[in-house]
């Protein structure tokens, strides 16, 4: 019985022994995948990065296209503003050469009229 004892000790203890060296394979292989995942997660960061910095700088010209074109958007339509305001107070001066002209036609009408009736009462 004692040698059966002995049998299943050593038994066990090869057992032990080969799952021991299975779980020490196992680890090995994990540590392996987890450093090949690393390098692969890297290489992923650093493409990430790199398209990152590829969409930071077109989108930076994107800007700076639009800053230029409001730009120039602007000073059109500064200079259209420009062009209504000389043609609004150019109609404004006509106006104001007419209302002359209409007041002087009215008081020449007026003066004929006290002249006219001088006249008739000196007359």
């Amino acid at each position: 019985m004692e040698g059966n004892l002995y049998k299943e000790i050593e038994q066990l203890r090869n057992e032990t022994k080969q799952i021991e060296a299975n779980l020490r394979k196992d680890i090995e292989q994990l540590r392996g995948e987890t450093k090949q995942m690393e390098g692969n997660l890297y290489k992923e960061i650093e493409q990430l990065r790199g398209e990152t910095k590829q969409i930071e700088a077109n989108l930076r010209k994107d800007i700076e296209q639009l800053r230029g074109d409001v730009q120039r958007d602007i000073e059109q339509l500064r200079g259209e503003l420009h062009k209504e305001t000389a043609l609004i107070r150019a109609d404004m001066a006509h106006q104001k050469v007419e209302i002359i002209k209409w007041t002087l036609g009215a008081l020449l009408a007026q003066t004929a009229l006290i002249l006219g009736g001088i006249r008739f009462i000196l007359g």
